[in-house]
C-alpha cells in the first residue's frame, strides 16, 4: 500500500484530475479549432471543479482533508524520538527503506517510536478506510480502530485551523471520550455485480452527473456535439467506477431505466449529497456529539444505501429537475428523518457556524500560517452558500451561472473562500493560479502546504526535497529554501543538506 498521499479524484477522460495532497486540478489542454475537442474540455473541467465544490463543500471531504492535515503535522512528532533513534531511522532511509512503510517491516525502535508510528498508520489507514474501503483489500489491520483513532485526532487537531471553542485540555485528547462508533462496521457490495460502493465513487457520480446537467444546460455548443457528449455521459455512469452509486439506486428503486436518468438526476445529486454529510468534524464541535452514532449514520455509502432504501418506500416525493432551493431543503429533511439520521442543514460545528443573520462568521484564529486554514474558510463559504442556496453546491452541474455572476468567486476579505479551485495543472506542468489570490495569501498557503506535504514525504519516501508535488505558479528559490529550512526545524533533523 502506499503511503505518499498521492489520492486523487478522476474524470471521465481517465487522464484529468483533482489531487487531494495538492488541491490542484490537472485537466489536459484542447485543441481550439475542434468544436468536439473544446466542448470535451469544457465537459471535463465541469467535472473536476465540481470535485473542488463538492469535496470542500460536503462534512466527509472536510474530514478528509482534516485528517491529512492531521497526519502531516504528526509526522513532526519526529522531532521528539532521541538523537540515537533518529540517526538509526536516517541511515535507514539513507539505505533506500522509508521510515514508515506498510506492511510494517521489521521490529526495532522504542516505544515512542512505535506509537509514533501506530498514530500515523491509524490515521493513513482510517482516511482510506473512508474514501476507497477498496483500496485496503487484502490488507491485515483494525480499521474499526484506525477509523477511530484517525477521528479522535482530527478533533484534537481541529482548533489550531478552525474557530472552535474546543480547547487543548479538550475531552477529544481524553481517551474516555474518544471516538467509539457503535454497531458493526461493514464496506458495501451491492448489486448482481458485487461492486463495491466507496465514497470514492460517490464523488465521482455526483461529478459526472454535474458534468451531465452542464452539457444539457449549455446553449453555447452545437446540438449534435451536445447529443454526443450526453451519449458519452450515460455510458459512464453504466460503468462501476463512475456509475455505482446510479446502479445502487436503480436496483434499490426499482423500474428506472438508464434512459430515464436525466429526469432522475436531480434525485440521485440529492441523494449523494445527503449521504456526503455525515455528522463528523468539522461540522460537529466535539466527539461527545458522536457518542452513540451509529457506522450507517458515519459511512457516506452505508448513508446512500439507507437514503435509497427510505426513497423506495415511496413516502418521499421524487425531485424533478427543475426543483427548488427549498425542495432540497425538504427532501434532505424528509430523508433524514425517515432514516432517523441528523438532518446536515442542522450542523452547527466550526465548518457550519454562522452569525445571527446567517452570514459567515470569519474565524477568530490568529494563526493563519497553516494551509487548511485557507481551506477551512473555503468550507465556510461553501457551507453558507449550502444554507442560503442548497442548489449552489447540491445541483452543482446545473447552477454553473453561479460561475459567471459578480460573487462567482466567494473571495473575502482575507482574500481566500474559492468558490473554484485557485490552481490547475498548465500546459509546462507546473502548477499555477487560475484566479490568483493575493500574494500575501499565496505565499502563506502555498508555503504551509509545502511544508506539510515534505513532512510527509520524509517519512514516506527516500528522496529529497520534492517540488513537482506543490503548486509552484513561478515561486522564487528561496521559496523552497525556507520550506527546507521549515520542515527540518519542525523534525529537528537535517532531511535535505
Amino acid at each position: 500500500m502506499r503511503l505518499d498521499g498521492s489520492e486523487w479524484l478522476g474524470s471521465c477522460s481517465g487522464q484529468d484530475q483533482f489531487s487531494l495532497l495538492s488541491y490542484a486540478l490537472s485537466i489536459s489542454q484542447t485543441d481550439a479549432t475542434d468544436l468536439a475537442s473544446v466542448f470535451d474540455y469544457h465537459a471535463t473541467v465541469v467535472h473536476e471543479e465540481s470535485h473542488w465544490v463538492r469535496f470542500h463543500g460536503t462534512t466527509i471531504g472536510a474530514a478528509l482533508a482534516l485528517i491529512q492535515y492531521a497526519q502531516q503535522l504528526t509526522a513532526a512528532q519526529f522531532s521528539g524520538l532521541s538523537l540515537a533513534e533518529k540517526g538509526r531511522l536516517w541511515r535507514q532511509r539513507d539505505n533506500g527503506q522509508p521510515i514508515f512503510t506498510f506492511p510494517v517491516l521489521g521490529t526495532a525502535g522504542s516505544d515512542d517510536f512505535k506509537l509514533f508510528r501506530q498514530l500515523w498508520l491509524d490515521m493513513k489507514i482510517g482516511y482510506k478506510a473512508l474514501l476507497d474501503s477498496s483500496s485496503l483489500d487484502g490488507i491485515q489491520w483494525d480499521r474499526r480502530a484506525a477509523i477511530e483513532s484517525a477521528l479522535t485526532d482530527a478533533f484534537i487537531f481541529m482548533p489550531s485551523v478552525y474557530d472552535s471553542s474546543l480547547s487543548s485540555d479538550s475531552p477529544a485528547s481524553d481517551p474516555r471520550t474518544a471516538i467509539q462508533i457503535c454497531g458493526s462496521m461493514y464496506f458495501l457490495q451491492v448489486g448482481r455485480r458485487k461492486q463495491r460502493l466507496t465514497t470514492r465513487s460517490l464523488f465521482e457520480c455526483a461529478a459526472t452527473l454535474d458534468q451531465l446537467l452542464g452539457i444539457l444546460g449549455s446553449a453555447s455548443y452545437a446540438r449534435q456535439a451536445t447529443l454526443v457528449g450526453v451519449e458519452r455521459v450515460l455510458h459512464t455512469l453504466s460503468e462501476p467506477q463512475y456509475g455505482e452509486p446510479v446502479l445502487t439506486f436503480r436496483e434499490i428503486i426499482g423500474g428506472v431505466e438508464l434512459s430515464s436518468l436525466v429526469e432522475h438526476s436531480s434525485t440521485i445529486l440529492a441523494l449523494i449529497d445527503f449521504s456526503l454529510n455525515p455528522p463528523l468534524p468539522p461540522a460537529i464541535s466535539s466527539p461527545l456529539d458522536m457518542r452513540g452514532r451509529r457506522w450507517e449514520e458515519l459511512y457516506p455509502p452505508a448513508r446512500f444505501t439507507a437514503a435509497c432504501g427510505a426513497l423506495a418506500s415511496g413516502d418521499i416525493a421524487i425531485l424533478n429537475l427543475e426543483c427548488s432551493d427549498d425542495d432540497l431543503r425538504e427532501f434532505t429533511r424528509a430523508v433524514a428523518e425517515a432514516t432517523g439520521m441528523l438532518d446536515p442543514f442542522s450542523y452547527s460545528g466550526p465548518m457550519c457556524t454562522t452569525a445571527g443573520d446567517g452570514s459567515v462568521r470569519y474565524s477568530d484564529v490568529k494563526n493563519r500560517d497553516q494551509y487548511l486554514f485557507y481551506l477551512a474558510e473555503t468550507q465556510r463559504r461553501l457551507w453558507a452558500l449550502r444554507l442560503s442556496e442548497p442548489s449552489a453546491v447540491m445541483l452543482y452541474g446545473q447552477n454553473l451561472s453561479l460561475r459567471a455572476s459578480g460573487r462567482a468567486e466567494l473571495v473575502f476579505d482575507t482574500g481566500v473562500g474559492w468558490f473554484r479551485a485557485p490552481f490547475h495543472l498548465s500546459r509546462s506542468d507546473t502548477f499555477a493560479y487560475t484566479d490568483p489570490p493575493g500574494p500575501d495569501v499565496s505565499l502563506r498557503y502555498l508555503s504551509s502546504l509545502a511544508v506539510h506535504i515534505t513532512l510527509n514525504n520524509a517519512m514516506t519516501q527516500v528522496s529529497g526535497l520534492r517540488k513537482d508535488q506543490i503548486p509552484q505558479g513561478g515561486l522564487p528559490e528561496y521559496f523552497w529554501k525556507q520550506v527546507r529550512r521549515v520542515s527540518s526545524e519542525m523534525l529537528d533533523y537535517e532531511f535535505w543538506p
